[in-house]
């Protein structure tokens, strides 16, 4: 019998939660490792959020730079981080092989 798999949490973007469901149903994951999931997943939200914002507003806001560049730029950064941190990349190259 598969282990239940944790819901997503429900402040995460249907996109996210779609993630969430698709990384906890093919993998077994650790208390700690599920802590890991959910803040890459808001990561990538927040990313997606400044993205859009940035889109919205336009590169330059005020004569100055969005400060949401940086925003996007980090958030990309640190989901990108808990992705490697999960292993997850090592599972795509394994079943490539």
């Amino acid at each position: 019998m598969k282990p239940k798999t944790p819901p997503p949490p429900k402040h995460l973007s249907n996109e996210m939660q779609g993630f969430w469901r698709k990384i906890t149903g093919d993998y077994a994951l650790s208390p700690e490792h599920e802590a890991i999931l959910r803040v890459t997943c808001e990561q990538a939200d927040r990313a997606t959020q400044a993205r859009e914002a940035i889109a919205r507003d336009g590169m330059i806001l005020d004569g100055h730079r969005h400060p949401l560049i940086g925003v996007e730029a980090k958030s990309t950064e640190l989901f990108l981080r808990g992705i490697r941190d999960l292993g997850l990349l090592e599972q795509l190259d394994a079943a490539k092989s």
